[in-house]
């Protein structure tokens, strides 16, 4: 599997932020350890941990286009299960980053709030003196 990057502003001006991807075939896009069909399937880990770590380069808010080279192409044109599979792999991905970071919140807030009132005790104890 290779993977490469680019930057192409000149030949893409509406996507100035682009990831490019060259795989043998379709299979390298995904987990092969996964049973299910393609468009519900695990990326790869190291593609997505190479699509992962350059879109992290771009600004937060920036549109950011994923270009995928295949030297075997399949039968049937690939590119609308390959846009569903990714957006749904990276949907899930982020429904589940979420409910990860309520719930490291909900640990946190007893913690946090018992801190500040202590922090608050202490300075105003040390004011008034």
């Amino acid at each position: 599997m290779r993977f490469s990057f680019s930057n192409a502003a000149a030949t893409d001006r509406g996507h100035p932020h682009t990831i490019s991807l060259k795989l043998r075939d379709l299979n390298q896009l995904f987990n092969s350890m996964d049973p299910s069909p393609f468009i519900e399937k695990d990326l790869d880990d190291d593609a997505e941990e190479f699509i992962v770590s350059w879109a992290q380069e771009f600004p937060p808010k920036a549109p950011i286009k994923l270009r995928i080279y295949l030297d075997q192409w399949p039968a049937e044109d690939p590119q609308e299960l390959i846009r569903t599979a990714v957006h749904n792999h990276f949907s899930h991905r982020a429904k589940i980053t979420n409910l990860e970071f309520k719930r490291l919140l909900r640990q946190a807030a007893p913690v946090f709030s018992s801190d500040c009132c202590s922090w608050l005790l202490v300075y105003s104890s040390a004011r008034c003196c």
